[in-house]
């Protein structure tokens, strides 16, 4: 998502009217890209003859890809995991570090344009750059259950970031009034219902 907007935002500073399109085109290959790896990944995981070492191995806060090549005893997993897990590992990185860092300069703009202006723009992305790097070190040395993490905290507000938000801008913004009525919008939003309300009967 933080990508996403980043590229939305170059796309449009570079091609002006083409843009939509152009970013149409990047994104439903990147979506069928994604899904056709997440399948695979999810069905893999599901047609394994043990059941019980995925909770074993979610209990030990191991990445599916360590479990794979822990137990189908594969070279090919073997070998391929830690080239797997590291572009991953980057390319999310990359993701969400420019995103959040765009993202968190635009909204000390907003709050306090006078202190940004004070401390300098140039000293203010160091101190972002600062603040990520303490805050990754510290997650890496404590090793919080991440896996866990992510079902139970993140999930809520990633799908309604992903599903429920952009409905809601459809139905609001002027300019979004043309994307109104698509039988997709309806399947989205019930998507995003369903996504929500089956993480957050977790805390009940």
């Amino acid at each position: 998502m933080p990508a996403a907007l980043l590229m939305a935002f170059v796309l449009l500073q570079t091609y002006a009217e083409k843009a939509e399109e152009i970013s149409d085109r990047i994104l439903r290959i990147s979506s069928r890209m994604l899904f056709a790896l997440m399948m695979f990944f999810v069905l893999a995981a599901l047609s394994h003859p043990l059941p019980n070492k995925l909770v074993l191995a979610r209990s030990e806060n191991t990445t599916i890809l360590s479990f794979l090549a822990e137990t189908l005893n594969a070279p090919a997993v073997s070998t391929l995991g830690p080239i797997i897990a590291v572009t991953a590992i980057y390319s999310s990185f990359l993701t969400f570090y420019l995103g959040s860092n765009e993202a968190l300069v635009g909204l000390l703009k907003a709050a306090s344009p006078e202190l940004v202006n004070i401390v300098g723009d140039r000293k203010v992305r160091v101190l972002l750059v600062v603040f990520f790097f303490v805050t990754i070190w510290l997650a890496a040395s404590l090793e919080p259950p991440i896996i866990s993490a992510i079902a139970d905290l993140f999930a809520p507000f990633i799908a309604i970031i992903l599903f429920l938000l952009p409905m809601y801008a459809i139905r609001t913004v002027p300019a979004l009034a043309k994307y109104k009525g698509a039988l997709s919008n309806i399947f989205v939003t019930i998507a995003g219902l369903v996504t929500v309300s089956a993480t957050l009967r977790n805390f009940f």
